[in-house]
């Protein structure tokens, strides 16, 4: 059988491939924020719990393009060891988890935020029990954004959008609260650390901190490992948390399972080697999944505080 013959039986199903190939490309471009991002969308906003000695707040704000989203701040109520807002803490629900601990940054006016850029799925509301663990354990503030088309947050989701939400958050904080990213730790969770990390890009020298917890490398990388060839070329916009982390020199806290079932533990662990910082900590869990309480495990807070008190210790951020 000679060349050509083979050529013309073999064509139809290299042309078949390339069709089918070529139409799963344009469906995966087309339809990535839904193979991304998987929202629960609700009519208003979630009930707030009743936690002792801590504020919860709803916010609105809106982003640079008139999108109105929703987020929650929390901070200790007066009277409460660091505590630095007036009014008083709603009625008792226990928050469960880890116990107050006293540390830096307590004082009224000092106290850091945490701006929390939570995972690719539901709402902020199912962060809550975290939240309501982390104000109660330790000398910070929190503010939770839900990303446009999440919960009560007008819009589609999509990374460029997540990252504008991100930014809004921000501007919020400046505009309403006087609090700049020298007092700002930028926390991400999941999908949330590429979100975080994106905020930190045009800020590196003036954030207070950056944690990323069960993180992955760039969003191009998991698109690999989930589509191969494919995925990384119909990305509109990346997340590439390891190209910019080798730029940042403060404090750092990387939080990984090394039994998470989403994201492998090697994403943690690239994370943590890229970033050359000096005030770099990790907590490397195991026997916990992705979604698993880790906030009720005595490690994690411990691992929060010497994470912060390094942050005091550090050289201050410059001002903005």
């Amino acid at each position: 059988m000679d060349g050509p013959t083979i050529w013309m039986k073999v064509w139809p199903i290299v042309r078949g491939l390339v069709f089918v190939l070529g139409g799963f490309a344009v469906l995966l471009y087309l339809g990535q924020d839904k193979v991304i991002f998987f929202p629960i969308r609700l009519p208003g906003p979630p009930a707030l719990p009743s936690v002792p000695g801590q504020v919860w707040r709803n916010v609105t704000f809106a982003t640079a393009d008139g999108s109105m989203l929703h987020g929650v701040y929390v901070e200790a109520a007066t009277g409460t060891p660091g505590g630095a807002v007036a009014g008083p803490a709603d009625p008792a629900t226990p928050s469960g988890g880890i116990g107050r601990s006293e540390g830096p940054g307590g004082a009224p006016g000092r106290r850091r935020v945490l701006l929390y850029s939570h995972g690719n799925a539901g709402h902020l509301g199912f962060r809550f029990p975290r939240i309501a663990a982390l104000v109660a354990a330790l000398p910070l503030d929190v503010f939770i954004y839900d990303y446009r088309g999440f919960g009560a947050s007008q819009g589609r989701p999509t990374v460029a959008g997540a990252i504008e939400d991100g930014e809004a958050a921000l501007r919020w904080l400046q505009t309403e609260r006087g609090i700049g990213p020298e007092r700002v730790i930028l926390y991400g969770e999941s999908l949330g650390t590429g979100i975080a990390t994106a905020l930190a890009a045009s800020r590196l020298d003036r954030i207070a901190g950056l944690v990323l917890e069960s993180g992955f490398r760039s969003l191009s990388w998991r698109a690999g490992r989930r589509f191969p060839i494919i995925g990384p070329l119909v990305l509109t916009r990346d997340l590439p948390s390891t190209d910019i982390l080798p730029a940042y020199q403060g404090p750092l806290l990387v939080i990984h399972s090394r039994d998470d079932e989403v994201i492998p533990f090697a994403d943690g662990e690239a994370l943590l080697a890229a970033c050359p910082t000096p005030h770099k900590h990790h907590l490397w869990l195991e026997g916990v999944g992705h979604n698993d309480p880790v906030w009720e495990l005595p490690a994690y807070r411990d691992a929060w505080q010497a994470f912060l008190a390094t942050g005091s210790t550090a050289s201050p951020p410059s001002a903005p």
